[in-house]
């Protein structure tokens, strides 16, 4: 097998364990992870300011989107939304001092996450038909 293959092979492997792990699970727990890792997140964006770490943001997001549905998703955009705008504040009175330009992309990673939720839910509904 090439390096490639590997590769496909590994992302199917975990995959199949992502999706068994939280397929068995109750949206309770689901919830609790996500808003554990919401708090991860903020601490880590208060730590390093004006770093995106959208793309971590997504995992918590997508999960609620994917397992618990559509309005999970929304709402863990909306939470991860007021998880950065707090860091964002927490940091600025001692390290940072943000421009409007900062809370505009703030406000359109806030929209990614929206679309992105969105369209996962879709996906696994028409997935399942």
């Amino acid at each position: 097998m090439g390096l490639q293959e590997d590769i496909l092979q590994m992302f199917k492997r975990c995959n199949a364990i992502i999706s068994l792990f939280f397929s068995s699970r109750r949206p309770t727990a689901i919830y609790i992870l996500n808003l554990l890792l919401l708090l991860v997140l903020g601490l880590l964006d208060y730590v390093t300011g004006d770093y995106s770490l959208i793309i971590f943001y997504m995992i918590p997001v997508s999960l609620a989107a994917w397992f618990i549905g559509k309005g999970s998703g929304l709402l863990f955009s909306i939470l991860s939304y007021g998880t950065r705008l707090i860091s964002d504040a927490a940091s600025t009175s001692f390290m940072f001092n943000f421009s409007r330009m900062h809370y505009w992309n703030v406000f359109v990673e806030f929209i990614f996450l929206l679309i992105v939720s969105q369209l996962i839910a879709a996906l696994k509904k028409k997935l399942e038909k």
